[in-house]
């Protein structure tokens, strides 16, 4: 049995009116990492529902114990007693959550009753969230005392780190940056059928194709990027296709909206996919238009096919951006801003393809998976070992 076995309490997407769910940024970090743990002597537990959108992909791993589990915002004594009976029957060293903040406060409370260490990844500020004065106080007050109380704190964005160790007085010692990650060898091999397959579903016409990945959800801002679509159609761009990678909640509004605005045979729709290599080996430009983030997996595949972004200022974008290098970063939401840089690649081939060789270069020197996947071994097994 490893040394180092580690609980990971991974949340799912939420729920649309539809009853269906789309997928979050650390359900696919814990799918893709789950084959790499074996090489640090770490053992992964993942606690994860089995109506969540990855759990036949767990399933399907040899090198994982897969737990099945309801995780809920509010408090649940039964999900608590479960948890820690998983935690002495698996012989866990160590808990990790990466949020939302209710899990990890669960995990927080966990590793008080059961003696266990907890590691907590925040990808950003939990004030980005706070709908009002008063909560934000009572956020505050919870939050406090789950960092202070957890033995260390991952973050996933330099600009993150520093905003909360000085909201929170964090020690530095405790606190960590480690850059989210993802496999890049993906994208030396690339399945040349699966790409001609999707572009003659979605891109018959051969036009250029402005992405946005992300899940479908209100902090994503897609009705944003729908707008810009529809503001380079009046500008006379009809050479283009709008493309919506993921799935979430708000699928049929976002389908309405594209309606309304009389551009419904301009964006497509594609739903969760279990590889997007080939929907990003066939996009030119991608848009980002979320308002709340820490440093976007999504953007990190992006980067890696070698695409120029075009994004807001948020969370840690200036860690994946470099302004007018590999994309352009807009301040204040200026929607007009990001439809006129939007309008410069489009009508410039050489631009899209100097700023994609950039966005390439940032991925391979910042973003690799086995280098996330070693600092967190490292850290899990220091938890341990302390």
């Amino acid at each position: 049995m490893s040394n180092t076995r580690v609980l990971q309490l991974v949340a799912p997407a939420v729920k649309g009116p539809d009853n269906q769910r789309g997928v979050n940024g650390p359900e696919r970090r814990a799918l893709n990492t789950v084959n790499d743990w074996q090489k640090h002597d770490v053992t992964p537990v993942i606690y994860y529902p089995k109506d969540g959108k990855l759990y036949n992909e767990f399933k399907k791993s040899p090198n994982l114990t897969l737990v099945e589990g309801a995780l809920e915002n509010k408090f649940n004594f039964k999900i608590l007693l479960d948890l820690y009976k998983i935690i002495k029957q698996e012989r866990i060293t160590t808990i990790h959550s990466q949020g939302p903040g209710s899990l990890d406060a669960y995990a927080i409370f966990l590793g008080l009753i059961s003696r266990t260490r907890v590691i907590i990844t925040r990808p950003f500020g939990i004030f980005e969230s706070t709908p009002s004065k008063l909560r934000g106080f009572i956020y505050f007050l919870i939050d406090f005392f789950t960092l202070h109380l957890a033995d260390h704190v991952i973050f996933v964005s330099e600009k993150v780190m520093k905003e909360e160790v000085s909201r929170y007085g964090l020690k530095k010692a405790k606190v960590s940056k480690v850059w989210n990650g993802i496999n890049l060898s993906r994208f030396n091999k690339i399945n040349q059928e699966a790409v001609e397959e999707f572009k003659s579903k979605y891109n018959p016409e051969n036009k250029i194709t402005i992405m946005i990945m992300a899940q479908l959800t209100v902090p994503k801002n897609h009705t944003c990027f729908i707008d810009v679509i529809a503001e380079l159609h009046k500008k006379g761009h009809t050479n283009i296709v709008g493309l919506i990678v993921g799935d979430g909640p708000l699928r049929q509004d976002l389908e309405a909206y594209a309606a309304k605005k009389g551009i419904s045979e301009t964006i497509q729709f594609t739903g969760n996919l279990t590889d997007t290599t080939p929907a990003l080996m066939n996009s030119d430009i991608c848009l980002f238009t979320s308002k709340r983030e820490g440093l976007s997996v999504a953007l990190i595949e992006t980067l890696a096919a070698g695409i120029p972004i075009i994004s807001f200022e948020v969370g840690g974008i200036r860690e994946q951006v470099i302004d007018k290098e590999n994309g352009y970063i807009i301040p204040n939401y200026e929607l007009d801003t990001m439809v006129k840089k939007t309008e410069e690649l489009i009508t410039s081939s050489t631009l899209r393809s100097t700023m994609g060789q950039t966005s390439k270069e940032i991925a391979n020197t910042r973003f690799s998976q086995a280098t996330m996947v070693a600092s967190y071994a490292s850290l899990y097994k220091g938890s341990h070992d302390k």
